[in-house]
């Protein structure tokens, strides 16, 4: 996307039903819990700039947080008055055990409401917090947290997690799963899965691993992958940092976490997770990820194109499928003479499956070579891809295996008419 919310919402893994929207940490209640108060935001009797905290005393307790995984330990470091955070703070605790953890202080401090106020005391505020973790043996994610603190005679103590911006709110960001709900965090080899609850990563362990097996053929790669999956729809815009309900039909989403890239998965998906199609879902998003085309380089048709073109290889009757259903659109619309645009891949688009399966044609068209056969030696659009994402322009790579864009087309209007038949 040209933000990196463009194409991870892919449309060919979107949801065909419109789902429920669900309320989000920090201006509604997380998975099973009492109704919250209003986040942070200054009103009546409320202060607009508390007092910044001692730098020391902050530092202190981040390393703290972040390094203690004893229950007494843990106790002293939090502020138990809201009973609700008592027990939030526990299962944060089991959840940040299992994770290699730093916290940085950040510049920014906002007030609590004075509902909140009432509850923590007037000195309480909401510290941003710069988080870099990772599970054991896997790149480092980045994400801005906001801590609600409470100063006292044995120094600061975390008294909540949900007084930060809300999803609407310039200061908003993605949260990582393990600071929304209780997780399970399993391995197996080269992945990661940090699972809700509610949810059983052991289902998504084999699809996500053969995923990646897949990528490693034509991707080279030494990343472990990361998967994360909520336990609602809201959990999954939340940890995408996206606007409520903006996100809903989205079936999965390679995401950029600063230097790091995860999948992360609707569990609301429905039948968009089920069977074949999961394994193409999960190949083409482990693609975006492997290759690091989630920040937004290069055409969509290629990006998106290239993805399917590695995750239908092993998937001959979805393949099918899709080019039995381009050439039904192009029958109706008229043989496509131009390739294809970002405009004609926004979720939004009333063909956009059809795009997305000419994108993907497009990608196989390029990968035969321009002599309409397998190239010497294979991976055309391998090598065309990997140079544009690392900042070739598209007209050099192309023409580098003997393609111009003019050619591409023309190859391409003629596979479309052979479909159509």
């Amino acid at each position: 996307m040209a933000d990196p919310l463009r194409s991870r919402s892919t449309p060919g893994r979107v949801l065909v039903a419109l789902l429920g929207v669900v309320a989000l940490m920090g201006c509604a209640p997380g998975p099973a819990t009492p109704p919250t108060l209003p986040s942070a935001t200054a009103g009546p009797g409320v202060p607009s700039s508390p007092s910044p905290p001692n730098h020391a005393d902050l530092t202190r307790l981040l390393d703290r947080l972040a390094a203690t995984d004893d229950e007494p330990g843990w106790r002293a470091l939090i502020d138990s008055v809201d009973p609700h955070f008592a027990t939030t703070s526990l299962w944060l605790r089991d959840n940040l055990a299992g994770l290699d953890l730093r916290l940085e202080p950040g510049s920014r401090i906002r007030a609590l409401t004075a509902q909140r106020q009432e509850l923590l005391g007037t000195e309480a505020f909401v510290q941003e917090v710069r988080a870099r973790w990772s599970v054991p043996g896997t790149a480092p994610a980045e994400h801005t947290l906001w801590l609600t603190l409470t100063p006292g005679a044995r120094g600061l103590r975390l008294a909540g997690i949900t007084d930060g911006p809300c999803p609407t709110d310039a200061g908003s960001g993605p949260l990582p799963i393990w600071w929304l709900e209780s997780v399970r965090i399993i391995r197996q080899g080269e992945v990661a899965v940090l699972a809700a609850r509610s949810q059983d990563p052991d289902a998504w362990l084999p699809g996500l691993v053969q995923a990646r097996e897949a990528v490693a053929r034509r991707v080279p790669t030494t990343e472990p992958l990361v998967a994360q999956l909520p336990s609602t729809a809201g959990g999954f815009e939340r940890v995408l940092g996206v606007r409520q309900g903006s996100h809903r039909l989205v079936a999965a989403a390679a995401w950029p976490f600063g230097d790091a890239a995860q999948l992360v998965v609707n569990p609301e998906a429905g039948g968009a997770t089920q069977g074949e199609a999961r394994q193409v879902l999960l190949t083409h998003e482990a693609v975006h990820v492997a290759a690091g085309s989630v920040r937004g380089q290069g055409p969509l048709w290629l990006t998106e194109g290239y993805a399917d073109l590695v995750a239908l290889a092993d998937h001959p009757a979805v393949a099918a499928a899709h080019e039995a259903n381009l050439a039904d659109d192009q029958r109706r619309h008229g043989i496509a003479d131009a390739l294809v645009t970002n405009a004609e891949l926004r979720p939004d688009n009333a063909r956009v499956h059809a795009h997305y399966q000419r994108a993907w044609i497009t990608v196989r068209v390029l990968d035969h070579g321009p002599d309409s056969r397998p190239a010497p030696g294979g991976g055309v659009a391998d090598r065309v891809h990997a140079a544009v994402l690392t900042g070739t322009p598209l007209d050099d790579a192309l023409a580098a295996e003997g393609w111009s864009t003019g050619t591409l087309t023309e190859a391409v209007s003629a596979e479309l008419r052979r479909l159509v038949g």
